[in-house]
């Protein structure tokens, strides 16, 4: 699996909860990660894993409270041979400082406050080939249309980034 060189792995599980053994070398070494499944996997069969990871500088403060992945493509783990074009389901979890917001892919399933944080819980309605996010001290502006039914949601930064300033 790809995944940026900064984050570590904690755990691996599979659809029933499971723990799945997973190799991961150093940071500098080499930043990918393999999983081991229980059994080989027929053509075409799909599996489901949960990842657990975290780590450090992998999210870039652009300022004036506006964050966002240094790589998009690879802040969650993904398939590498898969790359662009393979479709997913994400389901993701993100914890950030408390009185920010997250924009995330997918739909908003909860949001709660555990101490210091925000803890946001996005899923994705229909498989995607890329999942992103930013977060920041933003303004959120909706509108519910009714054919189709659909929510549309715009997040703008209270202010703008530093390089924009300049």
């Amino acid at each position: 699996m790809d995944l940026y060189r900064t984050l570590r792995v904690q755990s691996v599980t599979d659809e029933k909860q499971q723990p799945l053994s997973f190799i991961q070398e150093d940071k500098n070494d080499d930043a990918n990660f393999w999983v081991i499944l229980p059994r080989a996997l027929g053509l075409g069969e799909k599996y489901s894993i949960t990842t657990i990871y975290d780590g450090k500088d992998a999210v870039e403060n652009k300022g004036s409270g506006n964050y966002h992945p240094l790589a998009r493509e690879n802040w969650y783990p993904s398939n590498v041979a898969g790359g662009l074009g393979q479709y997913v389901a994400y389901d993701m979890t993100f914890r950030i400082p408390k009185g920010m917001k997250m924009a995330a892919t997918g739909v908003l399933v909860s949001h709660s406050n555990d101490g210091g944080q925000d803890v946001t819980v996005w899923k994705s309605v229909v498989p995607q080939t890329l999942a992103g996010f930013n977060f920041g001290r933003f303004i959120v502006e909706e509108a519910k249309l009714n054919s189709p039914d659909y929510l549309v949601q715009a997040y703008v930064n209270e202010e703008p980034p530093d390089d924009i300033k300049q």
